[in-house]
């Protein structure tokens, strides 16, 4: 078996089919199973998804495990030589999962590679991100990216900075397409991928993981996807989710990274940086993080 494709669900089986549907329509000339993993959905009988689809291997999770967690729970029970997990609000746009294995096999110094990701109106997500840093916290205090091409900007910044029209070494990339190989996956800690954290951030862990391990992230946009979620940061609910979830998992995932001193320093700098702007949005996202950096415990 050369691939294992694995789909996390939970309370999304109409997306889901979506998803398990495309793969098979657009995974061609590689050997492949597809692993769906149901984190103890309430929404139907996860034995729906294998009277649909009568190939797919299912594992009933008997609680919600997390991100993290239930795609290990797929990862134990994968044949392929290599590992794609997938986001069940995503369709495969072309032969995405083939183009990937082949762009691992020509580049074996690569740990991790993702695609191209459309939202379902055709714009671009940038799941190739940097890492914050110190030194580019400065310069966004002291207003010296003024002073910088929009090209030395992408390179810097990458995320939104950065067209993804392009081939690029990342620091890390967004969990939604996240392939690599079995063979690297030996060389983390427990062979396996950190699960520390519920749900957001863990995908910065892992690369963080992979890069220790000595290899490189990489966005490749031959392969692309359309991502039905992340397109919209305004939905409903985003703000509590951010400051309730997001902010502390990114926070605690930089702290895996480099250290606890340094990541308060970051934030730190970043939120003097908002303070400046001087407008009533900035200074409540200074103000939040302020909050958080002097009077939230972080467990």
């Amino acid at each position: 078996m050369q691939l294992s494709v694995i789909i996390l669900n939970y309370n999304t089986f109409d997306l889901t089919c979506q998803c398990i549907q495309s793969v098979i329509a657009h995974t061609k000339a590689i050997d492949y199973e597809i692993i769906l993993v149901d984190n103890a959905s309430t929404e139907c009988n996860p034995h729906l998804f294998t009277e649909k689809y009568p190939d797919i291997k299912l594992i009933k999770n008997t609680q919600n495990y997390g991100f993290a967690k239930g795609n290990n729970i797929g990862i134990s029970k994968a044949l392929g030589s290599y590992i794609l997990l997938l986001n069940s609000d995503t369709v495969l746009l072309n032969n995405a999962a083939k183009l990937c294995v082949d762009y691992l096999l020509q580049n074996p110094n690569v740990g991790v590679v993702t695609c191209m990701i459309q939202s379902s109106d055709g714009t671009l997500q940038f799941p190739a991100e940097r890492f914050p840093s110190l030194k580019n916290e400065f310069r966004e205090l002291f207003r010296m990216n003024k002073f910088l091409s929009e090209a030395q900007k992408s390179q810097l910044y990458l995320g939104a900075a950065f067209n993804h029209l392009s081939g690029k070494e990342a620091d890390w990339v967004w969990g939604t397409f996240f392939m690599f190989s079995k063979q690297s996956l030996q060389k983390l800690p427990g062979k396996q991928l950190n699960d520390s954290l519920f749900m957001y951030g863990e995908d910065m862990i892992w690369c963080t993981g992979f890069a220790r391990a000595g290899y490189k992230m990489a966005y490749y946009p031959a392969a692309k996807i359309i991502h039905f979620g992340g397109s919209n940061t305004e939905q409903a609910g985003y703000s509590e989710k951010f400051k309730s979830r997001i902010f502390p998992n990114t926070y605690r995932a930089l702290i895996y990274r480099y250290n606890k001193l340094y990541v308060w320093i970051l934030y730190f700098i970043k939120a003097l940086h908002l303070c400046s702007l001087r407008n009533k949005t900035d200074l409540g996202k200074a103000l939040f993080i302020f909050r958080f950096l002097f009077f939230r415990k972080l467990h």
